[in-house]
């Protein structure tokens, strides 16, 4: 029975792969950044729940530590040759990229209204679109340039400049947009010779390596204890 029920996943695993393979690329991008759109929502969710008691920088850690050690059978099983990379540099700068981008995210959604933080986060991809001209001397239609600009109109709006002061924790929203922009660019360049469990491992590696004299032991031991203590005004 049990032998009939595995045989039955594996067909199906293959049917679903079989007609993953058929989807255009561009509509198998547009689903993979969905499905991270919602589990980026949730996250977010859980980063206002845990902002009353962590700060970012904890909060941060945290988050890179629980993927090293969520991704840590794929990493036991590569070889010694899937560690080798001459591109060590490229892979410090989009991991400082990354760090600066989730740091000020989750700043961002602590202090903002979830709403808001979340739609300045969208115009990362407005972002991107400028970035990937500059770095990636890709070449962009009338149409996305019309759409970027159009972009960059709704987040002059959300700003409000000249109605009173800019919220300096928006701006900082938006700075996170931009830098995440750039590591994900950076990603894509990173891609051309490096596959993506290496990329995965320098960056949760050197993410978490780089905070872990930043997390005070009081807050291992708070998460450990599933509490924590306020934070003072």
């Amino acid at each position: 029975m049990g032998a009939s029920r595995d045989s039955s996943l594996r067909v199906s695993a293959r049917r679903i792969r079989s007609v993953w393979a058929t989807l255009p690329a561009n509509l198998r991008g547009i689903l993979w950044l969905s499905a991270g759109a919602l589990f980026f929502a949730v996250v977010d969710v859980f980063v206002k729940t845990l902002g009353r008691k962590f700060d970012a920088i904890e909060i941060t850690f945290f988050r890179y530590a629980t993927g090293l050690i969520v991704l840590a059978p794929v990493f036991l099983r590569m070889t010694r040759a899937d560690f080798r990379t001459r591109k060590i540099g490229l892979h410090i700068m989009r991991m400082g990229c990354a760090f600066a981008a989730q740091l000020m995210v989750i700043v961002s959604v602590i202090h903002l209204p979830l709403a808001d933080a979340t739609a300045f986060m969208f115009s990362k991809p407005i972002f991107t679109t400028v970035v990937a001209v500059i770095l990636l001397r890709e070449l962009v239609g009338t149409r996305r340039w019309i759409a970027t600009v159009t972009g960059f109109a709704g987040v002059l709006v959300m700003l409000r400049p000249g109605s009173g002061g800019i919220d300096v924790i928006a701006v900082v929203a938006v700075a996170a947009a931009l830098t995440f922009a750039v590591a994900n660019v950076l990603i894509r360049i990173l891609a051309r010779t490096e596959p993506t469990k290496r990329i995965l491992f320098y960056y949760h590696v050197m993410k978490a390596v780089a905070q872990a004299g930043n997390c005070p032991p009081a807050s291992v031991h708070a998460v450990i204890n599933m509490g924590g203590t306020e934070k003072g005004p």
